[in-house]
């Protein structure tokens, strides 16, 4: 996964007030996957976009959509 998109990951989650614990409870994957995403140290699958999109309530377009990303 690339900088800019774990990078948005960790934005939104910051900009809803959400530790990654309630985020990988709202999304139902593991906290340790979560950590490892933000961290690069694992690949997402696209089902795994697709449900932190849904938990952010966006699509999982606009969740890679990375062009706004400020590093």
């Amino acid at each position: 996964m690339n900088e800019e998109l774990r990078t948005k990951i960790k934005l939104e989650r910051k900009k809803r007030h959400l530790s990654q614990l309630e985020l990988a409870l709202i999304a139902e994957i593991d906290k340790t996957t979560l950590w490892k995403l933000e961290t690069g140290k694992t690949e997402p699958t696209f089902k795994t976009l697709k449900k932190i999109a849904k938990a952010f309530d966006m699509n999982v377009f606009s969740l890679m959509d990375v062009s706004k990303v400020d590093l």
